[in-house]
């Protein structure tokens, strides 16, 4: 899993590493029986067998070669593909290469291939379970990561402060009024507004900030390197734009809201479910000011 520093993939960009993988395992699934059903049966063998090079030209090979996001590159099991990739069709050309010339073929020889070729599906589960596994981190109606994959990350930028004395903020933002929002538009359009406020702060805040859902229409967002009082700026800004934007929940049907947000400082000297519990204490006085408006947990029980 990427660290908090480090920009994250969207869940579309994982589902979309799936498939790819998924297509690409297909493909080499047909390639193995199509080679394997020519040396058996002794049918007329394709030149994409002859050559040691092929692995790059193979369906398999132009999927692994071709553009991919960081976090798949950056994989372990991905990295590891490309040897067992290339070993297994150095292993393929020599086995085709003696059966076209009339050679008898080893056992020993045809167990290289078996070994190459274990290692290689191998590796390919271990690659898609690890894409599972990144999928599972998400809410699948907003596309923000869940409480668990938060609070892991979270747990990752508590122990980067306490090394670094560096700030780290959070935010609580909740939609007002949101239960009137599913009582006269639906529950349809309720899930377009929380999308809606998802993809809003995701292209609103910067790349390495961390975006949860954290309840039925709160969000929770990790600042690091940022200031109360950046914090409190920034968010200021996007109350704004929030209260400011008309959304489609229906045909014809346009719809403005507002949230009140509540921010907390990451202590070093706390745990981060402190920081959470104030996040939301701040957010709870936003609604009890009139909503629409941002708190700081530690000016609000000052005032």
């Amino acid at each position: 899993m990427p660290t908090v520093s480090e920009k994250r993939p969207t869940l579309e960009d994982v589902n979309k590493a799936l498939d790819e993988l998924n297509n690409a395992i297909i493909d080499h699934t047909k390639w193995v029986a199509s080679w394997s059903r020519s040396a058996i049966c002794h049918t007329p063998i394709s030149d994409e067998y002859r050559s040691g090079r092929f692995s790059h030209e193979c369906k398999f090979g132009q999927w692994y070669y071709s553009a991919h996001h960081d976090f798949l590159r950056e994989n372990l099991e991905f990295i590891t593909l490309e040897k067992l990739h290339d070993k297994m069709h150095n292993s393929v050309h020599r086995i085709i290469n003696k059966i076209s010339s009339g050679k008898n073929l080893p056992a020993s020889e045809y167990d290289i291939f078996l070994k190459h070729e274990v290692l290689f599906a191998t590796a390919l589960a271990k690659l898609r379970d690890d894409l599972l596994g990144l999928s599972h981190s998400y809410d699948y109606l907003t596309g923000t990561l869940n409480r668990q994959a938060f609070f892991q990350l979270l747990s990752q930028e508590h122990a980067r402060i306490k090394r670094t004395s560096d700030f780290c903020c959070l935010m609580l933002v909740d939609i007002d009024h949101f239960k009137r929002v599913n009582d006269q538009y639906g529950h349809k359009a309720g899930d377009t507004v929380l999308r809606y406020i998802a993809d809003f702060l995701n292209s609103n805040l910067r790349p390495y900030d961390l975006t949860c859902r954290f309840g039925g229409e709160e969000f929770l967002v990790c600042l690091p390197n940022t200031t109360v009082g950046i914090a409190r700026t920034a968010i200021e800004r996007l109350r704004e734009k929030i209260s400011q934007a008309r959304i489609q929940v229906a045909d014809g049907v346009e719809i403005q809201i507002t949230a009140s947000f509540g921010i907390s400082l990451l202590s070093a000297d706390e745990d981060w479910s402190i920081a959470i519990e104030h996040a939301d204490e701040a957010m709870y006085q936003a609604k009890a000011r009139g909503r629409n408006r941002v708190v700081v947990w530690k000016e609000a029980f000052q005032e």
